[in-house]
This record gives structure tokens, sequence and C-alpha cells, in this order.
């Protein structure tokens, strides 16, 4: 039994992707500004905030994954 219709698959597949697209623009911000952040209390908060970014955005990779395979897109 498939839960959802054709168009809220499609809209929950747009949520979830546009949701990835603003954390690697994100990331590419805080790279291209990585020297902004020069003094120790920044460059930690700095390191933190991207690692955070980056494991945000493999948990959606894998949820957009999954997410294909189970409702076929």
């Amino acid at each position: 039994m498939n839960r959802f219709t054709e168009v809220e698959k499609v809209k929950i597949y747009a949520i979830i992707k546009d949701r990835e697209v603003q954390i690697k623009e994100k990331i590419k911000e805080l790279e291209a500004n990585e020297m902004s952040y020069n003094s120790n209390d920044m460059k930690s908060e700095y390191d933190m905030i991207l690692k955070y970014l980056y494991e945000e955005n493999k948990l959606i990779e894998r949820i957009l994954k999954k997410f294909k395979d189970i409702v076929s897109i």
C-alpha cells in the first residue's frame, strides 16, 4: 500500500532536495570565507559549523536515495 500520491511524493522530494541545495550553498559560502575566521574561537566555531553541515548533507543525501528507492520517483 502506497501512502503518498504522486503529487505528494514530488513535493516531499522537492522539499528535501531544496534543503540539500541550501546546505551545499552554505558550505560553499563558509569555505569561501574561511580566512575571515582567524581567531582561535572563531576558527573552532567555523570548524564545528562546517562539520555539522557536512554531516547534515550526508544525511540528506541518504534520505533522498532511500526516498527514491521507496517511492519510485
